[in-house]
């Protein structure tokens, strides 16, 4: 057996490494009880969702959504509160003087020239 810390050839009788001390018994037991690696399923990677079409990649997002909770009734209403907020916050703007910049007190970053 090879130490797995020092990597010096050992016999399998030891329980303990002659160089380095390290304890080869429990190695040789996680090695003898361990599970064969199960086969990588390549289809719950990102790898997997580029290749999709975009009615899948939509199925998928929705499925997800559902498993962490987010209701398509709680998806509506977030969209509605971020319409309300924008028509209330363009309610705010106000034209600065001389510039022609729309300022927003909200902070929402407009700052576009206002068109003519």
């Amino acid at each position: 057996m090879i130490c797995p810390r020092c990597a010096s050839e050992q016999s399998d009788e030891l329980k303990f490494c002659k160089s380095c001390g390290a304890h080869l018994e429990a190695v040789r037991q996680v090695l003898n009880t361990r599970e064969p690696p199960a086969s990588f399923d390549w289809s719950k990677t990102w790898v997997a969702d580029m290749f999709l079409s975009q009615a899948e990649q939509k199925r998928r997002r929705r499925e997800i959504e559902r498993q962490i909770g987010i209701t398509p009734e709680e998806k509506r209403r977030t969209e509605i509160n971020a319409e309300e907020r924008a028509i209330r916050c363009a309610e705010q703007h106000v034209e600065a003087p001389y510039s022609g910049y729309l300022l927003c007190p909200d902070t929402c970053f407009v700052g576009t020239i206002k068109g003519p």
